[in-house]
């Protein structure tokens, strides 16, 4: 096999865990410059151990670590420090320090015995506080700043060490939805721009199928899956792994609906083009069982329904509307005490006309039908 010339991170046979006990075995994993690697997994799996050890602040039980084709045990610290940069949950202590004199910190790397900083520092110092947009806090107390704040400083801190990988350990825990996608939409234009490799450890699963380039899913003492997003994060590992009721998570979103209502269904949902989820959400929250159709399998509603109803009628996707499931929704009709319609008949064709006349013969039976639409 051709070697790979592009800068890159590797793990090989990696065990790694605390003493004698192992918390993850046989790691392989590797990430190139200008992409990024996502670890998923549930609490307690081994994600933050795995990243301690790749960054050697914990010896590895077996196995290597290497940068290019450098086992990165043999680089010196100050090596180290050039090559990568980590952000860590752990909060540092700043006493009473500046924002610009956190970030400098990161220029420690390359200034002499006595960490003055020249011109070249000062200048890469300032150029990155505006690629994070930080420059405004500049003589800011790090201490008063929020949560956001502070990981975009520390951010600029890692950055200053012009490092060809950076690490960070669930930067977006405490984040709110604006400062989660600002950090991470940031992070991944620097990434390519600066041609650095990231792994980043995540919780947000629909965050992290959004930035990844690949993505490792650390679960029961080993990397259970490692590759593309879309293939790592399908359902039935993602249900397994996070202990998820069967069909409630959507993979196409990284999401995941809350337990559908149980008992026996007495309501009946005509839905279709994304117009019922909001109301299949509803009838959860109020812990109302329901079926509902008849929804394609591409349909927008179908991974919602799928999740929450007690009875999907459906056909595949693209597929012709059939006398049959035409059959099964009057027999569901015939027992069912309240009959919903979300989707708005005129605009969707003949299907839509087949339908129209299955509620006629539910009004002619004296049957209550309500509209609910957004």
């Amino acid at each position: 096999m051709e070697e790979n010339k592009k800068w890159h991170f590797r793990t090989e046979e990696l065990c790694v865990g605390y003493g004698q006990q192992q918390v993850l075995a046989q790691v392989n994993l590797q990430v190139e410059a200008g992409e990024i690697l996502t670890l998923i997994g549930p609490n307690g799996a081994g994600k933050t151990t795995l990243l301690k050890t790749m960054i050697g602040q914990l010896p590895a039980l077996e196995g290597v670590v290497y940068v290019n084709q450098r086992a990165y045990e043999d680089f010196s610290a100050k090596e180290k420090a050039k090559e990568t940069a980590v952000v860590l949950t752990t909060p540092i202590r700043t006493e009473y320090m500046t924002v610009e004199e956190v970030v400098a910190m990161g220029r420690y790397p390359y200034t002499g015995r006595f960490g003055v900083l020249g011109s070249r520092d000062k200048k890469i110092i300032e150029e990155v506080m505006e690629q994070t947009h930080i420059l405004q806090w500049k003589w800011h107390n790090y201490q008063n700043l929020s949560d956001g704040q502070k990981q975009r400083v520390l951010l600029a801190r890692a950055l200053c060490q012009e490092p060809k990988l950076l690490i960070l350990d669930e930067p977006t825990s405490y984040l709110d939805l604006g400062y989660k996608v600002a950090f991470l939409s940031l992070l991944q234009k620097l990434a390519r721009q600066k041609e650095m490799a990231v792994i980043v450890s995540m919780h947000e699963l629909d965050l992290a199928l959004r930035i990844a380039d690949q993505i490792a899913c650390v679960y029961q003492g080993k990397i259970q899956s490692f590759g593309l997003a879309e293939e790592v994060c399908e359902a039935e590992l993602m249900e397994q792994c996070y202990g998820l009721p069967k069909d409630s998570y959507i993979q196409n979103y990284g999401t995941a609906e809350l337990n559908k209502p149980e008992g026996e269904p007495s309501i009946f949902v005509f839905g279709g083009a994304g117009t019922a989820t909001p109301f299949y959400r509803q009838l959860q929250r109020t812990q109302q069982a329901f079926r509902t159709g008849i929804l394609w399998e591409e349909d927008l509603d179908y991974p919602v329904a799928k999740a929450l109803a007690e009875e999907v009628i459906s056909l595949p996707a693209f597929s012709p509307l059939t006398e049959e499931a035409l059959q099964k929704v009057r027999e569901v009709l015939a027992v069912s005490r309240e009959i919903y319609c979300t989707l708005p008949l005129e605009r969707y064709g003949i299907h839509a006309k087949k339908i129209g006349i299955l509620l006629e013969e539910v009004e002619r039976k004296k049957k209550i039908i309500k509209v609910y639409q957004f």
